[in-house]
């Protein structure tokens, strides 16, 4: 069933966001978050909708306000949608992209043993009898992981709750 307006602009009653699927692997916790996290980026950037991820509401007048709550519920049922049903106790009560994805990511980005990790993983990398590319690529998705598990806010009170 759609609202009328799903999250792609469609005006068509009969399409809907019933079928759509934001990544092929489930978030199953912390040891898959990134990747999830990066395809779920990847998706909504693609569809238009990325600030739905950043920000709480649409501002402005009230009709782009009720369009807005339309698509960010047809969205966040798609963001449920890949989380492990494990998982979902924890992520149903918050009905917004903005809530589940800040939720996701503060339980999966300051874990403590995962930064362990990717240090250790970092202070071990050298060079294999693999190819320089594949070495590369290797130290790039330590680095990547590492900038998220440090990421920065410009906000004092965000930076001192991470």
């Amino acid at each position: 069933m759609s609202l009328g307006v799903d999250a792609f602009g469609s005006k068509n009653p009969g399409s809907g966001s019933s079928g759509v699927m934001i990544t092929s692997e489930p978030l199953m916790g912390g040891s898959n978050y990134l990747a999830w996290a990066s395809s779920v980026e990847l998706w909504c950037k693609g569809q238009g909708v990325q600030d739905h991820l950043i920000k709480k509401a649409s501002e402005g007048d009230e009709k782009a306000k009720t369009l807005w709550e339309k698509v960010d519920a047809q969205l966040c049922s798609i963001l449920w949608r890949s989380i492990d049903s494990k998982l979902m106790p924890l992520f149903r009560p918050f009905q917004t992209c903005y809530l589940v994805w800040e939720k996701a990511r503060n339980l999966y980005t300051n874990d403590i043993s995962r930064f362990y990790d990717v240090i250790s993983r970092m202070t071990s990398l050298k060079k294999q009898e693999l190819d320089m590319s594949t070495n590369l690529g290797q130290v790039q998705a330590v680095m990547e992981e590492f900038k998220t598990l440090m990421s920065v806010s410009a906000s004092i009170e965000k930076q001192q709750e991470q």
